[in-house]
C-alpha cells in the first residue's frame, strides 16, 4: 500500500487483511503529508479491527512501515499480528526523530511518537534476520541486545525532507540516488549548536557506542550486511573491534576515519568474505566533524587514476606469511560518491631502471641487468580496477538499502 492518505483515499483494507490467509509480506507506505503537518489521521487499529474481532493473527515474515504518524494502541495492533513470525522489519520516517537529533524546534510529532516507546511485555520476542531503520533511539539499541542471529542491519542515512515552505509538503520520498553523502555543502552551516568535547561524549557518540557495543557483542558473529550512519565516524580501534566480532560480513558501509587507502590493509585481510565495501563521507556536526569531512572530501577528489592504482596494488599485495592476497568475492569499493569495480588478478610487465634498483649486486635479479644499464622487465601482480557510476551498483544492498525506497 503506497502513498496512503485517509483524507484523500478512505480505503478500508481490513477485509482484505482478514481473508488474506497466505499473506507473508506487508509494506505500509503512508503519504508523508501527515507527518510533515503533524496530522494524526491514520488509525492503525482500523486496519486490524476485523482480525481482532475474529481472533485471528497474521503471520507476516516481512513488514515495512513508512512515514507513519499515528497514536498507537499496542494491545489491539499487536494482538492481530504474530510478531514472532516477523524476520524482516523496516521502519522509515516513522516513530519519531533520531534521539540525538531532537531539538525544541522540531517537536511537532514528539508526544505522538513517544506512544510507540511504551513497553509491551511479550513472552516470545521476535528474532529478526533483517532490520532497516533510519531513526535511532536508545530503546532500539537495547533491543539489539536480544537480536542474536541478526544477519542484515541497515541504519539508513537517507532522510525525508519536506519540500516547499509555509506548510507545503512533499508527496514523495527520496530514491536510492539521494542516499550518498556528497561534498561539504550537504552539512549544516557553521552556526550549528553542536560542540565536540574531549571529556564528555556528544549525544551522537554516546548513541553510537551503545549501538556498537550491542552490534559487536551480540549480532557480530552472524552479521552479513551492515550500514552505519555517516555521522558516526569510526576510529581505528572501533573498526578493529568490529571486524574481529563480525568475520562473516560480506557488505559494509561506514564512515571510517581515514585519509588514504591504508584502511584497506585493516579491512581486507580479516574480512575475506567481503563482496562490497563503501567508505562514507563523515557528516558529524561541529568543528571537528567539518574538519574530518573536508579532509575526506579532499581525499575523494584525488585523481581517479591514483585511487585505481592504489586499489590495484593494495588488493594484490603479498601477505605476511609469504602468500598472495586474493579476495575472490570482492567486487565493489565505494569511496564517497565514487565507485570502483574490482576484477580478477592480472600480471603486468613493468620496467625497472637501474636508478630505481635498491637491491645489491649479489641479487640474482641485479645480475639480469644488461652491461650497459638498460632497464629490465618484471611482472607485477595487480587487481583489475574500473571506475563505474553509482547507477551501476544500485542493486548492491549497501547502496540500494541506504534509501527511503519501498523494498
Amino acid at each position: 500500500m503506497t502513498n496512503y492518505d485517509p483524507l484523500c483515499y478512505p480505503d478500508d483494507i481490513s477485509t482484505m487483511l482478514l481473508h488474506a490467509d497466505k499473506l507473508d509480506n506487508v509494506q505500509l507506505h503512508f503519504s508523508p503529508r501527515m507527518r510533515d503537518q503533524g496530522e494524526t489521521s491514520v488509525v492503525l487499529s482500523q486496519f486490524f479491527r476485523k482480525l481482532v474481532m475474529a481472533k485471528k493473527q497474521l503471520k507476516i515474515s516481512r513488514m515495512g512501515v513508512y512515514n507513519l504518524l499515528a497514536s498507537m494502541d499496542p494491545t489491539e495492533c499487536l494482538s492481530a499480528i504474530d510478531t514472532t513470525a516477523c524476520r524482516y522489519f523496516t521502519a522509515l520516517n516513522s516513530f519519531g526523530l533520531d534521539e540525538d537529533k531532537f531539538t525544541a524546534t522540531s517537536n511537532a510529532t514528539y508526544f505522538i511518537d513517544r506512544t510507540w516507546l511504551v513497553p509491551v511485555d511479550q513472552v516470545d520476542e521476535p528474532k529478526p534476520k533483517l532490520v532497516r531503520v533510519d531513526q535511532l533511539h536508545k530503546r532500539h539499541a537495547f533491543d539489539l541486545q536480544r537480536a542474536a542471529g541478526l544477519e542484515y542491519l541497515y541504519l539508513v542515512n537517507a532522510r525525508h525532507k519536506p519540500e516547499g515552505v509555509n506548510g507545503s509538503s512533499a508527496l514523495s520520498t527520496p530514491t536510492s540516488r539521494d542516499a550518498s553523502p556528497r561534498p561539504p555543502s550537504a552539512i549544516g552551516s557553521g552556526s550549528s549548536g553542536s560542540r565536540s568535547s574531549r571529556t564528555t561524549p556528544t549525544p551522537s557518540t554516546s548513541l553510537r557506542d551503545l549501538y556498537m557495543d550491542n552490534i559487536c557483542n551480540v549480532c557480530g558473529p552472524t552479521l552479513k550486511h551492515l550500514i552505519l550512519p555517516s555521522r558516526w565516524p569510526l576510529p581505528q580501534t572501533t573498526v578493529a573491534r568490529l571486524i574481529r566480532s563480525a568475520p562473516n560480513l560480506t557488505q559494509l558501509s561506514a564512515a571510517l576515519v581515514c585519509i588514504d587507502l591504508h584502511v584497506s590493509r585493516m579491512l581486507f585481510p580479516f574480512l575475506t568474505k567481503l563482496y562490497a565495501v563503501r567508505l562514507l563521507s563523515p557528516t558529524q556536526e561541529g568543528a571537528e566533524g567539518r574538519k574530518m569531512q573536508c579532509i575526506f572530501e579532499k581525499f575523494v577528489e584525488t585523481d581517479d587514476d591514483y585511487h585505481a592504482e592504489k586499489l590495484s596494488q593494495e588488493l594484490a599485495e603479498t601477505t605476511s606469511d609469504g602468500g598472495k592476497s586474493d579476495f575472490p568475492y570482492l567486487r565493489y569499493v565505494g569511496i564517497g560518491h565514487k565507485v570502483w569495480e574490482i576484477g580478477g588478478l592480472i600480471e603486468e610487465p613493468v620496467e625497472i631502471h637501474v636508478a630505481d634498483e635498491t637491491r645489491t649486486r649479489d641479487d640474482v635479479t641485479w645480475d639480469a641487468q644488461s652491461e650497459n644499464g638498460a632497464p629490465r622487465q618484471e611482472l607485477q601482480r595487480k587487481r583489475r580496477v574500473t571506475r563505474i557510476e553509482e547507477e551501476d551498483v544500485k542493486h548492491v544492498e549497501i547502496w540500494k538499502m541506504d534509501s527511503l525506497d519501498v523494498i
